[in-house]
Formats: C-alpha cells, structure tokens, sequence
C-alpha cells in the first residue's frame, strides 16, 4: 500500500483514521437517530428522541443491527478518504473486493469457526463446566438468531477492513509481516480494553486470534478467510451457544447457559476467549490453516509440473 515505511507517517495515519471515523460515524449516527424518531418512531417531542432511540439502538437486536450498519459505512467512508489523501489509492488496496478463490477462503474460514467453538462449547458441556437450560434435542429457535447473523458479518467485515486491510498495510506487511502482525494485533487486542468483564487472558487470545487473522489474510491475499472465521467464531458464541462474547451477553440463544463455572477453562463472565480452550484452539487452527496453504501450494507445483512435462 505505501512503498515507504515511516513510523511517524504510520502514526499519523492511525490518528487521522481515529479522528476521522469519529466524525464521520457521529454525523451519520445523527442523522440516523433522527430519521428513526421522526419517521419510524413519529416522536413528536424533539427533546424525547434521543433517550427513547438511543435506549432502542443500545437494547434491541434491530438496533444493534443499525448500528453496525452505520459502523460499516462509516468505516468505508473514511478509509477510503484516507487512502485517497494519503497514497492517492482507491478502496481496493484493503483487498476486499478482490482476490482469488474469496468463496472458497470464506467457506473454510466460516467452518473453521463454528467448528472451533463447537467444540469448545461441547468439551466444557460434557467436562460439567457449564449447564444448558435445554437439552441439545430441544433447540430454541428466536427470530434474533437470523438478525444476529447479519449483525456478526458486519462486525467481522468492520473489524477485518480495518484491522487487517487498512492497518495491517500500512504497517510494512510486504518487508516485516511478523511485525506488522504484531502492532495490528495489538491494536486489535486494545480495542476490546473497555470492554465489560475483561480479563487479560481475554485480551492475550484476542491478540493470538488477530495474528490467526493476519497470517490468514498474508497467505491468501485476500480478507475473506478472516472474515469468515471471524463471524462465526463470534456468531456461535453468542447466539448458538449462549456464551458472552469479549464479555458482552445481550443475545437470545439457541442453547442458552444457566450455570457456568467461572475459571479460566471457561473464561468465566468475559466468555470463552478468556479461556485456555481458546488459546489451544486458536494454535490449531494456525496449524490447520499452514497444511491448507502448503497443500495449495503444492497442488499448484504439480499441476505446473504437469503442464511442462505435457509441453
């Protein structure tokens, strides 16, 4: 994205993105508050808007939903003025409208994730770790769940453009990846600081899980792996599962938890993520995703060594 690193160059980029982004997603959150109490809502008492809407936008499903959807515009917006100004490049340099095999990376990267806390969720359930209030035979089936799934890509997208396609670039991926991944993860872990309930064992797995994400996106030179992790790691979570995720428990899930043994093999109130689970789970998949990237390659060295010996 830059053929030059300078540190002092990356800090200002990351500032004027922060500063930005702030601008950008309060002016459209205005004015979304606003649409919302005068034409959905019909407040007629302009002083009663912003209480009464912002209380639904930080409580319902449906609010949750648009604010990711002005987190996600907001976002676009601003990097792609960043971009602009600062390397004269348009939105395509973060590598999400473009790349090879991006639904069969996203497919794989959606799989990894369910599976991933499908078998955290069952090995805490059978060890007594944690308690259901239903049985597995008896799913509880709320219209939230499919709300949920488009709140979870959002906020997968959001944080993988930004992290990742944005960060991660400016960082000097191309001559120091390990670095680059590092400080990108980093910042991916601090992000979540303010967060409710959080451990540091939580932040530590958020970092692991942000290189997971950024050795995924240097080996297929694309976000959709990552993105597809990243939804359903944090879909199955909460609303399959009934887990916090990174400490917020606002979801009406399938099976939802009534008892939960609060340690660092479940990662207590924070969910998961702060559990020594995860972190197992996180080095295997790095582990599954090296085969998968060494299997391509070797794949298409054969397939090339096919072509020449037929020629």
């Amino acid at each position: 994205m830059n053929k030059k690193y300078n540190k002092s160059h990356v800090v200002v980029k990351i500032v004027s993105l922060g500063i930005i982004y702030f601008i950008v997603a309060n002016t459209l959150l205005q004015l979304l508050i606003n649409f919302l109490g005068k034409y959905v809502f019909h407040i007629k008492n302009n002083f009663d808007i912003y209480p009464k809407i912002s209380k639904y936008l930080l409580n319902t499903e449906a609010g949750t939903l648009y604010l990711k959807i002005i987190e996600s515009i907001g976002i676009f917006l601003t990097l792609t003025l960043l971009l602009r100004i600062f390397n004269n490049k348009s939105i395509k340099e973060i590598k999400f409208f473009q790349g090879i095999n991006r639904v069969k990376n996203m497919l794989i990267g959606l799989g990894l994730g369910a599976l991933s806390i499908t078998l955290i969720f069952l090995t805490l359930m059978w060890s007594g770790q944690i308690i259901t209030e239903n049985s597995l035979k008896y799913p509880r089936i709320d219209y939230n769940i499919f709300l949920g799934i488009i709140v979870f890509v959002l906020v997968a997208i959001n944080e993988e453009v930004l992290c990742r396609g944005y960060i991660l670039n400016i960082l000097d991926i191309k001559n120091k990846p390990l670095r680059a991944s590092v400080v990108s993860s980093c910042l991916f872990a601090i992000m979540h600081t303010l967060n409710p309930n959080v451990k540091v064992m939580g932040l530590v797995n958020i970092f692991l899980i942000g290189m997971l994400f950024s050795y995924m996106y240097i080996k297929t030179n694309n976000l959709w792996m990552s993105i597809g992790y990243h939804t359903t790691w944090n879909y199955f979570q909460g609303h399959i599962f009934g887990f916090s995720v990174s400490g917020q428990n606002q979801f009406n899930p399938i099976y939802p938890i009534k008892y939960i043994n609060k340690n660092i093999i479940t990662g207590a109130k924070f969910g998961p993520e702060a559990g020594i689970l995860a972190t197992l789970i996180i080095g295997i998949n790095f582990v599954i995703v090296w085969k998968y990237i060494n299997c391509k390659k070797q794949n298409i060295y054969f397939a090339r060594s096919i072509n020449i010996n037929k020629g």
